[in-house]
């Protein structure tokens, strides 16, 4: 939760207040590139179940036309690729946004998610 260790990590919150910005980055150290897919919850015109190798993720990461450090608008029912390079491995993730809550105080917020590479 500190910034003393985003360097460790692939997603960053970028929130600075009590409220949720919906946005995720990537520490500059990390190289970490994201790309976000619709609320239809679908990519390529497949669910999250449907895509079922690493192949077909990185396919679709290959085919799209914008890629980011950062990401906004991330909420329910969207599809994320993150691209992550680690000790010279490239991994690409399917991460789909399960839920997002967003209460009043800020202990209490949190975006819940499952992915697969």
């Amino acid at each position: 939760s500190g910034a003393g260790n985003n360097a460790d990590r692939d997603i960053v919150d970028m929130s600075t207040n009590t409220a949720l910005s919906a946005s995720w980055k990537s520490d500059a150290a990390n190289g970490t590139q994201f790309v976000i897919y619709g609320a239809d919850g679908k990519l390529n015109g497949k669910t999250y179940l449907q895509l079922q190798s690493e192949d077909e993720i990185k396919a679709a990461w290959d085919a799209a036309a914008t890629k980011s450090s950062t990401i906004t608008g991330v909420d329910i029912g969207k599809l994320i690729i993150a691209k992550s390079t680690r000790s010279g491995a490239t991994t690409y993730y399917l991460i789909g946004i399960d839920e997002v809550q967003d209460l009043g105080g800020s202990e209490d917020d949190f975006i819940e998610f499952h992915y697969k590479n």
